[in-house]
C-alpha cells in the first residue's frame, strides 16, 4: 500500500549535529571530520548510494569527503545551519529502475531552483524503502559557498516540497492505480486520526525501556532465588520458640491422659 511520508529538518551545530557524520551515515561510507575521526558505516547493506547530483560541478563538490568537509569550514558560528535533509518514504509497489528515477526526477528539483549539489541515497529496506537527500544551506557560486539560502526556511518551502513529490511519485503509481496525497486527513474532510511517524529516536528509547524492564525482571527472580537458597540450605530448622509449644502441648495431652485415668 502506497503511503505518503516527507519530512523536512535542519542539521545544527548547536545541537550537536555534523554534515559529514550525517553524510556518512547514511550513505554508507567512510568519511573523517575536521578534527581527523574517522567515522565509518561502510559496513551497511542496506544502501543504494548514488553520486552526488549536480552539473558542472567543480570537483570538490562531487565528492562527500571534500563536499561536507568545505560546509563544515565555511560555517562559523557555533549554531551554525549546516544542511537540510529531505526523506522521504518510497512507495513499495514500486520497481528498483521506477526508485531510481523517481530520485532523479526529486534531486533535479533542488538543482533546477538552488543550484546547489544534492547529496541523495536510498535506504533499500523491503518493507520501508526510502530517501534520504542533504543538501547545502548556502549558494553555490563560481569562488565557493556564497549566501544562505533562507527562502528554504519558509513553510511555503516544505509545503512546495511535499507537493512535488506527491506528483512526481504519482506519475509512476499511475500504472499501479495507486495514488498519494500530500494534504492531511482534516484537509481531506476525512474523519480519521493522523498516524504519527514515530522516528529513530523514539525506537531507541523504547528499546532502552525494554532492555530496563527485562532487568527489573530478572533481578527480581534472582532477589527470589536467593530467598529460595536461605529457605532451602536449612529446610528442618525449627524456630526457636517452637520447643516450648510443643512441650505445652505435651503437658496438656497429659493432664487429659490422667482425668481420664490413663497411665502414663
Amino acid at each position: 500500500m502506497a503511503i505518503y511520508h516527507l519530512h523536512v529538518k535542519v542539521l545544527t551545530r548547536s545541537k550537536g549535529h555534523s554534515a559529514i557524520k550525517a553524510s556518512a551515515y547514511r550513505s554508507g561510507t567512510k568519511l573523517k571530520t575536521l578534527d581527523g575521526t574517522t567515522v565509518d558505516y561502510s559496513n551497511r547493506k542496506d544502501i543504494i548510494t548514488l553520486p552526488i547530483y549536480g552539473n558542472n560541478l567543480p570537483d570538490w563538490a562531487t565528492e562527500r569527503q571534500t563536499l561536507w568537509e568545505s560546509i563544515e569550514r565555511a560555517e562559523k558560528r557555533k549554531d551554525a545551519r549546516l544542511a537540510r535533509e529531505i526523506e522521504f518514504a518510497l512507495p513499495i509497489e514500486l520497481s528498483e529502475r521506477e526508485k531510481l528515477d523517481c530520485v532523479e526526477t526529486m534531486s533535479k528539483v533542488f538543482w533546477d531552483s538552488f543550484h546547489i549539489p544534492v547529496d541523495v541515497v536510498i535506504h533499500n529496506k523491503p518493507d520501508n524503502p526510502h530517501v534520504h537527500m542533504l543538501i547545502p544551506t548556502r549558494e553555490l557560486t563560481p569562488d565557493g559557498w556564497g549566501k544562505k539560502i533562507r527562502w528554504m526556511d519558509n513553510k511555503e518551502f516544505v509545503l512546495g516540497i511535499r507537493r512535488i513529490w506527491q506528483d512526481v511519485a504519482n506519475k509512476y503509481l499511475e500504472r499501479y492505480q495507486k495514488k498519494i496525497d500530500h494534504r492531511s486527513y482534516k484537509e481531506r474532510g476525512i474523519d480519521k486520526v493522523p498516524q504519527k511517524h514515530l522516528g529513530k529516536k523514539f525506537w531507541i528509547e523504547i528499546k532502552k525501556a525494554i532492555k530496563i524492564g527485562i532487568d527489573i525482571v530478572l533481578n527480581q527472580f534472582e532477589n527470589e532465588n536467593k530467598k529460595t537458597d536461605q529457605t532451602i540450605k536449612d529446610p528442618l530448622q525449627v524456630p526457636q520458640q517452637e520447643p516450648e509449644r510443643l512441650q505445652r502441648i505435651q503437658e496438656k495431652k497429659r493432664s487429659r491422659d490422667r482425668g481420664r485415668g490413663i497411665e502414663l
